[in-house]
């Protein structure tokens, strides 16, 4: 599978997402960390699927939800 592109994918993803709040590069398995709010009855699927994985510079995903903030 060819190498993603994450700065190239970053700028694409805070231009054109409405719903992203953080987008951090990082050293690991994947090379960024993008943090999306999404509204109470979004499909989680579907705004992965067709939003982000869409994106010309993404390689491959891994989607974690949490419930949660602590201070």
């Amino acid at each position: 599978m060819p190498r993603g592109r994450p700065y190239t994918a970053a700028e694409k993803l805070a231009d054109e997402k409405d719903e992203i709040s953080e987008i951090h590069p990082i050293s690991d398995q994947y090379n960024m960390l993008a943090k999306f709010y999404l509204l109470k009855d979004a499909e989680i699927r579907h705004f992965v699927t067709e939003k982000v994985q869409t994106l010309d510079g993404i390689a491959d995903t891994f989607t974690m939800i949490t419930f949660k903030a602590f201070k």
